[in-house]
């Protein structure tokens, strides 16, 4: 961390040397120095990934800037409020997600933030979540909706089956591209980088309405056996294991086609 704000304060003397003349005078301290907003993202963009990590918190809202002293004391009481076990898993996560993100330049239409959220698994484990809250408040609706649940369960009782099988499709809303029109509005910051999903994001409000209805489609144009959908979930019922076998087959068949991965 000391040296990463070391490096900041090597690009503030640097800001300094090259400040024009004809403008307000510079403080003579470097710790003095206003950290902009392009200043912090020209060092986190250049910094080794070693401290550039942790110097990537910070957010700053549009009219703050801070100075660089006010800067490394915000990220040393930052620093000490993380685990190492955190900060692994976090960095872990940015990698395993990094193929579904793209880095753009544009501002987002509405504020978001980034956050690692451990998993309620007995293994413990964490997923990158984003803070969608804003944009579902001003997303206007859509006519479509998934079905009731409870609806399903008395339909699904009637049927008074013998034998039953799910089918579940692995990440869903990742395997569903996003239209690149549609990315802007899905940016979030991460690491001192704004980024967009270019794949379907969990979080947003109609990505189970849109995964649901996409999966019904290709279902309905394999003309898929007899079923009931939720979202991700299928269910195929019959009286004996070999039928309800033959039905899961022809489904799984159908989503692979259309480009889903089964569980």
């Amino acid at each position: 961390m000391e040296r990463g704000i070391q490096s900041l304060r090597e690009l503030a003397v640097r800001e300094m040397v090259y400040y024009d003349p004809d403008n307000a005078q510079l403080p003579a301290d470097p710790d003095e120095v206003q950290c902009t907003r392009p200043m912090w993202q020209k060092f986190v963009r250049s910094a080794p990934s070693s401290y550039a990590n942790s110097l990537a918190v910070i957010d700053w809202k549009s009219e703050e800037a801070p100075t660089v002293d006010e800067v490394a004391g915000r990220l040393r009481q930052y620093e000490e409020s993380l685990s190492s076990s955190l900060v692994s898993a976090v960095e872990k996560l940015s990698q395993d997600v990094g193929q579904l993100k793209e880095d753009i330049s544009d501002s987002p239409p509405v504020q978001t933030r980034i956050a690692a959220v451990r998993m309620r698994k007995s293994n413990g484990e964490w997923r990158l979540t984003v803070d969608y809250r804003g944009l579902n408040e001003v997303t206007p609706p859509m006519s479509a909706a998934v079905p009731d649940m409870l609806e399903l369960q008395y339909e699904l009782e009637s049927k008074a089956a013998k034998w039953y099988a799910t089918i579940d499709i692995a990440n869903a809303f990742f395997s569903i591209p996003l239209a690149a029109e549609c990315r802007p509005q899905f940016a979030f910051p991460w690491r001192g980088i704004q980024y967009t999903w270019n794949r379907l994001p969990q979080g947003w409000k109609h990505s189970p309405t849109i995964s649901h209805g996409l999966i019904q489609t290709a279902l309905e144009q394999g003309e898929a056996p007899e079923h009931l959908q939720y979202i991700d979930d299928t269910i195929v019922w019959g009286n004996s294991a070999e039928e309800v076998s033959e039905k899961g087959k022809k489904i799984i068949q159908i989503l692979l086609q259309a480009g889903f991965a089964i569980k």
